[in-house]
């Protein structure tokens, strides 16, 4: 039983992943289409199958697991499902000099790609997103720092505390609902981490995440 179990969310975790890529393609045909009614359709039918995989996936706030991933591998993999959603005047710079095992990693994965799409949406023409792994000792646990930066216009210092509510949205004309940067936290912090946001100078947005080490 335990073995179909395993192989159920390995199914259902690929299936996340291809899911979250039509998602997420779907999400510029709506900015391009926004008042055709199959695109809004195709974005709700998507939304219930990621859905319905969610609840075939291990819970981040209950993963007892203590091997843990690599966490190479999972930066590794998000940047696998991110480069092809970028416009040819993107790029994707990934730096993971060490690395570690951290527990929920399909979560974090989807946060990171999550936070991607966001950097994305946000330059909005040329620009390069970047990942950036780190070790480090916070209050006395041993961490793994992920940096997620980008050359867009960056985060008014104003919304900075509100990025993060539930709902709340700079890109409602382009459709955003103001449920991602929302999850993203709601991931981390289910996996025992913290994110913050500040800004990249001369200009552009930075994320901060830290996740324990297991």
């Amino acid at each position: 039983m335990n073995e179909i179990s395993l192989n159920v969310r390995g199914i259902a975790h690929d299936l996340n992943n291809q899911i979250m890529i039509l998602m997420n393609a779907l999400d510029r045909v709506t900015v391009l289409f926004p008042d055709e009614p199959d695109a809004r359709q195709a974005v709700k039918a998507a939304e219930h199958c990621a859905l319905l995989t969610s609840q075939l996936l291990p819970n981040p706030s209950r993963d007892t697991r203590t091997a843990g991933s690599s966490i190479r591998e999972v930066v590794s993999e998000a940047a696998m499902l991110v480069r092809p959603l970028l416009p040819a005047c993107n790029r994707l710079d990934i730096a993971c000099p060490m690395d570690c095992r951290i527990g929920a990693p399909a979560a974090i994965q989807q946060a990171l790609v999550n936070l991607c799409i966001n950097a994305r949406d946000a330059m909005d023409g040329p620009g390069v997103i970047s990942i950036v792994v780190e070790h480090a000792v916070e209050h006395t646990v041993a961490s793994v720092i992920l940096h997620v930066r980008d050359t867009g216009p960056g985060v008014p210092a104003e919304l900075r505390e509100r990025i993060f509510e539930p709902l709340f949205t700079t890109k409602s004309a382009r459709g955003g609902v103001g449920l991602g940067l929302h999850r993203v936290r709601e991931t981390v912090q289910h996996s025992g981490g913290t994110i913050s946001v500040g800004e990249v100078v001369p200009h552009g947005a930075w994320f901060r995440i830290v996740l324990p080490v297991v």
